[in-house]
């Protein structure tokens, strides 16, 4: 698409694709291209692969205009085989599939060597015919307007234990404007400041502060490695124009980790992830920000 041209034209192109990284969530197929709700069409864990797909299709959408287009989509599915790293990370991506270097080798020693001379990225063939598709499809005015739907903030938990709301909002407050939450915020609503905090439940459905355990080790014992006290908020962030953005986050103690406890432990900012640091932040109207802040009142105030 190139940004200079101000009228439709004829053939127009929309490209998503990662070439250095394995961009999260990019194994995922987002479909649908088009949604005034987004948070009813995107798995929460391709959220930022969804969004920038349903951003990139009403950019499309604006730049040929109402009416009946023909369209192509040509599906380009990507493996990713890195072996110059720990080799207990990830190593090979494909399909869903994972596998470390270490136990690929210790399944199959012949099977090491391969995946070094794979190292990098492998694209499906350009020209394979089962992965392309076409389709025509009838715009409207509305739909042409180059604006994706935005999210809307989530209710805020109201069966929250009543003893920790005032306690969770004021970590909640001062944590959303540091780590990855704090980056999101900055990075989509100019700010690290957030106009609103909502506690919303964690991925198990469970309120209020909640005392994570994980047992074992790779010596096989069941011995305790570590102990974390956590819980789950969205922050809003109003933008300097009209849309700012939400981002979720942990708020997280560390309580003990193998061998010791810990020391004068501390709430603080975490993602999500296999090293706990990613953080989606989603565009939102301020308009919306403003609507929960007046709706969350009671729980606020």
């Amino acid at each position: 698409m190139n940004p200079n041209r101000t009228k439709p034209i004829p053939h127009s192109r929309c490209t998503l694709v990662s070439t250095e990284t394995w961009t999260k969530g990019a194994q995922f197929l987002q479909l649908p291209f088009f949604a005034q709700d987004p948070d009813k069409c995107i798995l929460s864990s391709a959220e930022d692969y969804g969004q920038s797909v349903l951003a990139r299709f009403a950019e499309l959408f604006a730049r040929i205009g109402p009416g009946e287009h023909q369209f192509t989509l040509r599906f380009s599915p990507r493996g990713l085989i890195n072996t110059e790293g720990d080799p207990d990370d990830f190593c090979f991506d494909a399909k869903g599939v994972y596998l470390t270097l270490r136990s690929a080798m210790v399944a199959d020693p012949k099977l090491g060597p391969v995946l070094k001379s794979l190292h990098g990225q492998h694209a499906a063939d350009e020209n394979a015919a089962h992965l392309k598709a076409a389709f025509k499809m009838t715009l409207t005015e509305a739909e042409c307007s180059g604006k994706a739907g935005s999210s809307k903030p989530p209710p805020f938990a109201a069966q929250w234990p009543g003893g920790e709301v005032k306690e969770c909002l004021d970590i909640a407050r001062r944590l959303a404007a540091t780590g990855p939450c704090g980056a999101e915020g900055q990075k989509l609503a100019k700010t690290s400041t957030p106009a609103h905090i909502i506690l919303v439940p964690n991925q198990f459905g469970m309120l209020g502060i909640q005392e994570h355990s994980k047992t074992g080790s790779k010596t096989g014992d069941n011995r305790l490695m570590r102990k974390t006290q956590a819980f789950h908020a969205v922050a809003l962030f109003k933008g300097p124009e009209e849309t700012g953005c939400m981002c979720e986050f942990r708020c997280e103690k560390l309580l003990f980790e193998w061998p010791d406890p810990v020391a004068n432990p501390e709430f603080k900012c975490a993602g999500f992830g296999m090293h706990g640091n990613q953080c989606t932040g989603k565009p939102v109207p301020n308009e919306e920000i403003d609507a929960a802040i007046e709706r969350d009142a009671e729980f606020v105030g």
